[in-house]
């Protein structure tokens, strides 16, 4: 076998443990679950449709409540950030005292925008 290249696999005839179990052909399987145990997808979905429907993609119930306060915490920090820092630019206040004003006003643009990003994407694996 060369580097690089995928060894070739040639495609089973018998049909995968899953759909025996679903039809009752492993022992002691139930119905819809594999011979380990484990919840199969139903026969007909293509494997693409069961590998976005499958806990792989999606956290877990139990992460659900961080995720919630992470995203919540971000997106508050982020927006009070980007008015705080909306609020001084209209003033023409200094953003922070001791910097530049420009490197400061970027830069508090920038972690609020992220801060708020981060919420949003936090929230959406809720």
């Amino acid at each position: 076998m060369r580097w690089g290249r995928a060894p070739v696999v040639q495609p089973s005839l018998r049909a995968p443990v899953w759909q025996e179990a679903a039809a009752g052909g492993a022992e002691g399987a139930m119905p819809g679950r594999g011979a380990d145990g484990a919840r199969r997808g139903d026969a007909r979905c293509s494997p693409g449709v069961r590998a976005h429907a499958s806990r792989a993609c999606h956290a877990p119930a139990m992460e659900s409540g961080p995720a919630i306060f992470a995203g919540t915490a971000f997106v508050l920090f982020g927006a009070a950030l980007l008015l705080w820092t909306a609020a001084r630019l209209r003033q023409r206040a200094p953003v922070a005292h001791g910097v530049s004003p420009v490197a400061s006003a970027v830069l508090s643009l920038f972690f609020g925008i992220a801060a708020l990003g981060g919420g949003i994407w936090c929230l959406g694996y809720a």
